[in-house]
This record gives C-alpha cells, structure tokens and sequence, in this order.
C-alpha cells in the first residue's frame, strides 16, 4: 500500500517519539515549523493523543506511523 504525504513544509521523523524525550523533540520540530512523523511501536495512544495536539495547532502537520 503506498499512500502519498503532500506539503510545502520540511518533515522531520522521530522514532520512539510518542513519549518522553521523543515527544518532547516532536513538540520543539513541531514549533519550528516542521511538520513531523510520530514513529511508535507500543504507545499507539500517546502518539494519536499528541498527533491530535499538533493537528489542533496546524491541521494535517503530523502523521502517526507503528511498525
């Protein structure tokens, strides 16, 4: 499956980034402007939750990807 991610803005990937330090470098690349992908393995729901933070602030801004 291939689904295709367009925006003007830079992206930033951040592995583990749903919680702790992780979160915390998504929510700095966030406030610079960057749009960002959430990358977890476990923590689904604290990266929808941040996810949803983010897009509340700039829609369409972050992804969640889990592998």
């Amino acid at each position: 499956m291939s689904s295709e991610i367009k925006s003007s803005r830079p992206w930033a990937l951040v592995t583990g980034g749903a919680k702790r330090l992780g979160a915390a470098i998504v929510r700095q690349l966030h406030e610079r402007d960057l749009n960002v992908m959430i990358h977890c393995l476990g923590s689904v729901e604290p990266a929808a939750d941040l996810a949803r933070q983010l897009d509340a602030v700039r829609p369409g801004s972050p992804v969640v990807l889990q592998a």
